[in-house]
């Protein structure tokens, strides 16, 4: 073993190896000495530190001279009193290990071939190998080891159709590790892609232009700062305005980071590659990522794939979590206006937001105009969560004004933050806040489904078994949480009261011989909806999403009665039939019957010809009548 080694096993192994073999005032002796050589070897020293151990180490040698045989002791056992004096003297020991420089005579021992005269051998190999280390880096396509391939390389992937600045072919290996990127660093990725991409040279210049015929003075500050946004901003555009351009936005602040990547290293000094032309700006292609498939590798751990992901919608909710999760991503991603309330979000941002919104390419069924409004309802009803995610951190740990201008978000402009900031401690909307607080804390009754819309909970059970829960179901299910036995409870002493009478109600009208419609009994007890929303049913839940449609101006809501329609059209239809067929069978007896008189009325002729009477009258055929 080499000496290293042996510090290795003296500073870290041995009180692992004898501390379960050897006696305890062995082991605490020489677990103080590996101590004291490890904290000597650190690259960082202090002078207490020092101080300490230069009192330890003399006390660490008495306790060994008490284990070892005197004969262990010479002058190198001596020596770890001296090396805190010279470590104070001379530095951290990194600096003068002679371990580099034995590594070194032992390569210098390999360019000897004549050991007759090895300090010639040695100058020598010395110089033949610098002359072919400085000669190899100016060679094209001759192999050294300077651009041989590494053994496990196998060519990379090669992709068509790609920016520049992606032409390289390369493979990344290693274990793949998911990392959400600020909006700082995020854009400063996006920038330097851009900045060092060919493509978007001429997008560089025009930008810069811009800044300098606006009358700014830092154009390079400005273009750092604003050349993300308004490339992003360009490009979306371009594709709404023209119908040419497509945009393959991978914008999401979630980045794969592989350990290493392999390039290959012919690419990297050929030269001669004819340059990739630059494209048209109304037909620009940006792939964020390559769509070809792998060979021979799985998807990819952590990281989302939308592409197929399907959005489901049920009573004007999206009720796919992934999908309303992409949505919060690209609104923090895009907030570049003082935006507290979702009345004060610009109509052009919508658009904005759902040309985005598009480009991550979920499939839908319903229309387009469908999925926008969707996509809208969504963002007005959780617009004020994002708002307090984003303000409830600084405001919490910051008290004063300056000091939560001075912290904002990563994904919040600095200017933009500050009138956010100014906006929020306004009087108005501080009284307005306190007032909010106050209705909360004065409600009677909580729900416990949290963060997840009723909405969702009505369509997993339709898609479960096919049948939507009433009112009274869903109340029962969002107003009762878990004890510590397993079981239920109500979460408050009104909330069991209201379900009470909604049974009581349901079970009057049953014993009454009444056909039971849970809205209609839900509306009577629960009472006409407050500022569009029915009790009990979540701030999300409006008076159509719960009754089928809009109150009107009566007390009974008009509810949807789809299934008793449909069966009492079914009776119609079979009452319906049944008439035909006795209708017809009239039509038939009424033909029998006119044709025995008009045979009566000819035997009756044909008789009194012949002066034969005829017989009396026989009784009558009663028709069976029908009230038309």
């Amino acid at each position: 073993m080499k000496t290293h080694d042996c510090h290795v096993f003296l500073e870290r192994l041995l009180p692992l190896i004898v501390r379960d073999f050897l006696p305890r005032h062995v082991v605490d002796a020489l677990t103080e000495l590996s101590n004291f050589f490890r904290e000597l070897c650190a690259k960082v020293l202090n002078k207490d530190d020092l101080d300490r151990l230069q009192d330890q180490i003399a006390l660490t040698l008495c306790k060994l001279e008490r284990i070892f045989p005197l004969a262990f002791f010479d002058i190198m056992i001596h020596l770890p009193i001296h090396l805190t004096w010279e470590a104070k003297v001379a530095s951290p020991i990194q600096y003068r290990w002679m371990y580099p420089i034995e590594r070194y005579l032992r390569k210098l021992k390999g360019y000897v071939r004549n050991k007759a005269q090895p300090e010639g051998s040695i100058a020598e190999g010395y110089l033949v190998d610098e002359c072919l280390t400085f000669c190899s880096r100016y060679l094209r396509r001759v192999e050294t080891k300077f651009n041989r391939p590494e053994r496990n390389y196998d060519g990379g992937q090669h992709s068509s159709n790609m920016l520049s600045i992606f032409s390289t072919s390369s493979r990344s290996y290693g274990k793949v590790e998911v990392k959400e990127l600020n909006l700082l660093l995020h854009n400063a990725a996006v920038l330097y892609v851009l900045q060092n991409c060919d493509d978007s040279l001429p997008f560089i210049q025009e930008h810069k232009n811009f800044i300098i015929n606006s009358g700014f003075r830092n154009v390079e500050q400005m273009h750092r700062e604003e050349f993300v946004g308004w490339f992003r901003e360009k490009i979306v555009m371009a594709k709404r305005g023209k119908g040419k351009g497509k945009v393959q936005e991978e914008d999401s602040t979630h980045t794969r980071q592989v350990p290493q990547t392999l390039i290959a290293p012919q690419q990297l000094i050929d030269e001669d590659l004819p340059p990739n032309p630059t494209l048209d700006s109304e037909s620009l292609e940006i792939e964020g990522s390559s769509d070809e498939k792998k060979k021979g590798r799985g998807k990819a751990k952590g990281v989302p794939n939308n592409h197929n992901l399907e959005v489901h919608i049920y009573q004007g909710r999206i009720v796919t979590p992934e999908v309303v999760r992409e949505i919060s991503i690209l609104f923090s991603q895009n907030i570049i206006g003082p935006w507290i309330r979702y009345t004060e979000y610009p109509e052009d941002e919508h658009e904005t937001l759902f040309a985005r919104f598009k480009e991550i390419k979920f499939a839908y069924t319903c229309t387009e105009e469908e999925l926008k409004a969707t996509m809208l309802k969504t963002c007005s009803i959780l617009f004020k969560d994002w708002m307090f995610l984003l303000r409830k951190p600084i405001f919490k740990k910051y008290l004063t004004k300056e000091a939560r201008k001075a912290h904002p978000p990563d994904n919040v402009p600095v200017n933009v933050w500050e009138k956010m900031v100014d906006k929020w401690m306004d009087e108005d909307w501080q009284e307005q806040s306190q007032r909010n607080k106050s209705n909360r804390d004065s409600l009677k009754m909580h729900h416990t489904s949290g963060s997840i819309p009723i909405a969702k909970y009505k369509y997993e059970q339709v898609k479960t078994t096919g049948i939507e829960p009433s009112p009274s179901e869903c109340f029962k299910m969002f107003h009762m949480s878990k004890t510590k036995d397993g079981g239920k409870e109500w979460t408050s002493e009104q909330a069991e009261a209201l379900h009470a009478k909604l049974e009581a109600k349901k079970a009057a009208t049953q014993d009454q011989g009444f056909e039971i419609y849970e809205l209609n009994i839900y509306h009577e007890v629960v009472g006409k909806a407050s500022h569009g929303r029915v009790l009990g049913m979540g701030s999300g839940s409006k008076a159509k999403d719960v009754y089928g449609c809009c109150e009107g101006s009566s007390k009974r809501p008009r509810v949807d009665k789809t299934e008793e329609l449909e069966l009492k059209i079914k009776n119609m239809e079979e009452e319906l039939q049944q008439y035909k067929a006795m209708k017809d069978e009239l039509e038939q007896l009424k033909a029998t019957q006119e044709e025995v008189k008009q045979m009566r009325e000819f035997m009756k002729v044909m008789m009194s010809q012949s002066n034969i009477q005829l017989p009396p009258t026989p009784v009558c055929i009663v028709f069976p009548s029908i009230i038309c």
